[in-house]
């Protein structure tokens, strides 16, 4: 199965000979074929980074390929999968603080894996104004994709917690979008849970997390939740699981209290 073409690739250009340049310096790339390693790239970018684009006279111009992260073991995996995958090296440098609180990123300056990237899945420019939705092929590959997507998602934005309120331990899936991308934001949370559902990990939700004035654009910003049950934390630890060492210390404590 290719999921991109070097004719997929030369039809996000408008100039024909910017294509054929790109497609000649890169053309180990192609095909582009699914693989563990961008299941996680594509995890990592439809959590905590992004494509950044810029219009350029009458087209869209790439920026960088950006993935943001306090964790340097985070940030140092995030480069392998790129290098491995691609042969492409980039950096990891200070950023400024972002939403998410990172203020360190690794930054790829390379059109040619930006746009790749986007047929693979990932949508450019500011996720929480854009559709769609986990990539066909990750829905239609093999359990082994699945839950390397998974893994990545919920490494990015998963949380686990004790409720003290409660009086019981959590594991949670938050994701936010502009109000009027409700029904795509719970499409995506929907196809999180029926992947989930394939490896027997029974899900909860999506109930309604914050909502808040995103300040830069007045965007009304809302979010929606799942969360794993109780039942299944011991088959989510065993077959999913975290690639932070602190949070799967905290699935360790949660699966023994249940």
């Amino acid at each position: 199965m290719n999921i991109v073409t070097e004719d997929d690739f030369r039809q996000t250009y408008r100039c024909q000979s910017f294509a054929d340049k790109a497609i000649e310096k890169y053309s180990d790339l192609f095909p582009v074929r699914p693989s563990i390693e961008l299941a996680e790239i594509c995890a990592d970018l439809l959590t905590d980074g992004h494509i950044q684009t810029r219009r350029h006279y009458h087209s869209q111009r790439y920026v960088y390929v950006g993935y943001f992260a306090d964790d340097p073991g985070e940030l140092g995996r995030f480069y392998k999968r790129v290098y491995d995958l691609f042969g492409v090296r980039g950096t990891i440098r200070k950023w400024g603080i972002r939403y998410n609180g990172a203020s360190t990123g690794y930054i790829l300056p390379n059109a040619t894996v930006a746009r790749i990237l986007t047929l693979c899945g990932v949508p450019a420019g500011d996720k929480a104004t854009k559709m769609y939705s986990v990539p066909e092929w990750i829905l239609r590959g093999p359990k082994s994709l699945k839950a390397a997507f998974l893994r990545r998602s919920f490494t990015c934005e998963g949380t686990v917690y004790y409720d003290t309120w409660k009086d019981v331990w959590r594991i949670r899936y938050t994701m936010y979008k502009t109000a009027e991308l409700n029904n795509n934001l719970r499409m995506y949370l929907g196809q999180l849970s029926e992947m989930l559902a394939e490896f027997d990990i029974g899900v909860a939700g999506p109930w309604n997390a914050d909502r808040y004035t995103r300040k830069r654009d007045h965007n009304k910003i809302i979010g929606l939740g799942i969360e794993v049950r109780p039942g299944s934390f011991s088959r989510f630890a065993e077959r999913i699981g975290f690639e932070l060492r602190y949070k799967n210390e905290l699935l360790q404590k949660a699966c023994e209290a249940s």
